[in-house]
């Protein structure tokens, strides 16, 4: 599974709001920590700052007083993410999302 199928996956889950299932194939194409993923996922702000910081070193993150979660570089494109059962869920939803606007679809360990 490339790294775009693989985090296009993991945004559909998150968005359907159902348990989210990492598999095999997934973790090998997603370079990063899924144990984190989980955790973000089911709550924790310090999973998706730990996230935050591994997977967009220099971004920056906003929360809106209606619950909008937003990752943005300065004077670059903004990525949200609302309407999620918690703040670090909407928080690890944006990060998907930038992350996957951003990267080529390179398999991990790959030149490029």
């Amino acid at each position: 599974m490339t790294q775009e199928k693989a985090l296009a996956a993991l945004i559909a889950k998150i968005e359907e709001g159902g348990e989210v299932y990492v598999y095999q194939d997934m973790i090998g194409a997603l370079d990063m920590d899924m144990n984190a993923v989980a955790r973000a996922y089911h709550g924790s702000l310090d999973a998706a700052a730990a996230l935050h910081d591994a997977l967009l070193p220099g971004w920056r993150w906003s929360k809106s007083a209606l619950g909008r979660v937003s990752v943005f570089q300065e004077r670059g494109e903004w990525f949200n993410a609302e309407g999620q059962s918690s703040t670090a869920r909407a928080w690890l939803l944006a990060q998907l999302r930038a992350l996957a606007a951003t990267r080529t679809d390179t398999p991990p360990g790959a030149a490029g």
